[in-house]
């Protein structure tokens, strides 16, 4: 079998460190990702969204800016996992402003609107009141060819209605196929 790009070791810190931070064990995660750094491992975008993840499920936002700062500095480039997973801390922690920052970034980069990213965003606009980025945010998932799912669906429709804008919510309906 030909291994060529996979370093054995790597592999298996990844995978211990998404099982420790799946499970909660945090302090032996960061034992574990001390070790891997005497040792000269060097960090995966896999190994750093599963420290994201979490970090950001306990709504340790420190750790996450450090992770973030020393994924970024180590040319580390974040996906659409390591957004997620930022945003949805944030969310978490009602620091609105902060999902934006990452939002537009991911954008800006090129980042498409899959339905977790989206649900997060529905709940972020609707809690800021920002109806048009709402309308936008849809659009987007829209035309990217992301479907709404029936909860995602609901949420946007009572956003839109709360908002009071019928003829959002008109095309909403137009728009989207709810069954899906």
């Amino acid at each position: 079998m030909d291994n060529k790009g996979f370093d054995k070791c790597v592999v298996a810190y990844s995978s211990m460190i998404a099982m420790y931070g799946k499970v909660n064990r945090i302090r032996d995660t960061m034992r574990l990702l001390a070790r891997m750094k005497e040792r000269g491992v060097e960090l995966n975008a896999w190994i750093y969204n599963s420290l994201l993840d979490m970090h950001g499920k306990v709504l340790n936002l420190k750790q996450v800016e450090k992770i973030w700062k020393e994924m970024k500095r180590r040319k580390v480039v974040p996906d659409k996992v390591s957004y997620t997973s930022v945003i949805s801390a944030y969310s978490k922690a009602r620091e609105f402003d902060m999902c934006m920052k990452y939002y537009n970034e991911y954008r800006l980069n090129g980042g498409v609107i899959d339905r977790a990213l989206g649900g997060i965003m529905v709940g972020v606009f609707s809690k800021m009141s920002r109806v048009d980025e709402l309308v936008k945010l849809l659009q987007d998932m829209k035309n990217e060819g992301t479907g709404l799912d029936a909860r995602l669906y609901r949420s946007s429709l009572n956003a839109l209605r709360d908002a009071g804008v019928h003829i959002q919510v008109k095309w909403l309906e137009e728009s989207f196929d709810p069954s899906l």
